[in-house]
């Protein structure tokens, strides 16, 4: 019989290499998969960062807005106030006059007072719980 040659090297020392080789695949195997999860992990991270940040962003441009028209009425009544017109205002409304105004102050008037009840004979029924009571 004419057998071909077994292309597989004879055994011996090259075959002990072998699961060195794969313990070498997993360990790359291993710290590849970890960096990819920690990679992944960072990018959650980030990803939860940058919602943070326009959620937060949202609020303060609602703050801003409400401070902005916070400032126009502030500035309104304060160009309101800078003439004499609104001065004059505030000291009548708090009972001030100018000299040769005649002031008149509205008084309430006193109500007469209602006249006392007269009082009404006992019911029966409290004359019989007092006759009960004194006994």
């Amino acid at each position: 019989m004419n057998r071909s040659p077994d292309p597989r090297p004879p055994a011996g020392p090259a075959d002990r290499s072998a699961p060195r080789r794969r313990g070498r695949h997993r360990i790359v195997a291993v710290v590849v998969l970890t960096l990819a999860g920690v990679y992944v992990v960072r990018l959650a991270s980030l990803a939860w960062s940058v919602r943070q940040s326009a959620v937060t962003a949202d609020r303060l441009a609602t703050d801003v807005a409400a401070l902005h028209a916070e400032v126009d009425a502030v500035e309104t009544a304060r160009a309101d106030a800078a003439g004499n017109a609104a001065a004059e205002r505030w000291a009548r409304d708090h009972g001030w006059a100018r000299p040769g105004d005649r002031v008149i102050v509205g008084v309430a008037a006193t109500p007469t007072p209602s006249p006392a009840p007269s009082p009404s004979p006992p019911s029966r029924w409290d004359a019989l719980g007092a006759w009960l009571r004194d006994g």
